[in-house]
């Protein structure tokens, strides 16, 4: 049925899969985690309301589930939104932004409207990977024909992500930064925080595979608590420790990871 269901984006969009994206390794705080719970319950009740429940008929636009996950860089927001697709079985489809701008007038909004269109034949959850690039806030009375235009574009995105009945994720690091309208569009929302010394603890346990050879008396509370890192910068640091005690013929030794978390931080 995916298969029969596959659109051609055009470029417009990628595919992003990551198989090892399952729910047991998404790392979040409590509440952003019972939040998470809500969407992927929203997402799997969504055909049921909307279509047997009749809010489909009822609603004019507002009939997709819109998410924004913000948080800074390395914090797990492309991951969540990996692990949402794979508990759904949907294809993530990442908006590739070079081929979706055009210096073209008008182009920018066609490649809107196509991007969309395919999104609803073939099923799939969007990703608009660091929104601020493509929803930042408008400019006022601005004389410039380029800044018109730039504001002619947002109007055009804002108003299909509003029309889109599937799921989209938006994810930035700069909240602040995106158009108030867009805040009217969102139905649910994470911030994503860097981890405490609990979270990084399972960070640095679940990022490291079971056959990874590495040695049996490495303190990862230890590691925890002297490196602050998000969950981004300890994927970075395990792999520099596994290419270096490869490198050196051995087996990860706390040494090597505590070096590499060291580096990391710099």
């Amino acid at each position: 049925c995916l298969l029969v269901q596959q659109q051609s984006f055009e470029g417009l969009a990628v595919d992003s899969v990551s198989p090892s994206a399952t729910l047991s390794r998404l790392v979040l705080a409590t509440e952003s985690r019972k939040e998470f719970e809500k969407i992927l319950a929203a997402a799997r009740a969504h055909e049921t309301v909307m279509v047997e429940w009749g809010f489909a008929d009822h609603l004019t636009t507002g009939k997709g589930v819109c998410v924004l996950f913000d948080g800074p860089p390395g914090t797990g927001k492309t991951f969540a939104a990996e692990v949402l697709a794979n508990e759904l079985h949907r294809p993530l489809k990442r908006v590739h932004m070079p081929n979706l701008v055009s210096k073209w007038v008008g182009e920018t909004g066609e490649n809107i409207a196509k991007l969309f269109d395919a999104a609803r034949t073939s099923n799939a959850i969007m990703l608009l990977d660091e929104a601020d690039a493509l929803i930042s806030k408008r400019t006022e009375q601005s004389s410039k024909s380029t800044d018109r235009y730039a504001n002619m574009e947002i109007n055009i995105l804002l108003q299909e992500i509003e029309r889109y009945d599937g799921i989209s994720i938006l994810t930035t690091n700069l909240p602040k930064s995106l158009d108030p309208a867009l805040e009217r569009r969102i139905q649910f929302r994470i911030t994503f925080e860097i981890p405490n010394v609990a979270e990084r603890v399972h960070l640095w346990q679940s990022l490291i595979p079971s056959q990874t050879p590495i040695d049996s008396t490495v303190d990862f509370n230890q590691l925890a608590r002297r490196f602050e890192l998000s969950g981004g910068n300890i994927k970075n640091a395990v792999l520099h420790a596994a290419y270096a005690a490869c490198t050196e013929n051995s087996i990860i030794q706390e040494r090597h990871l505590i070096e590499a978390a060291e580096s990391e931080c710099r």
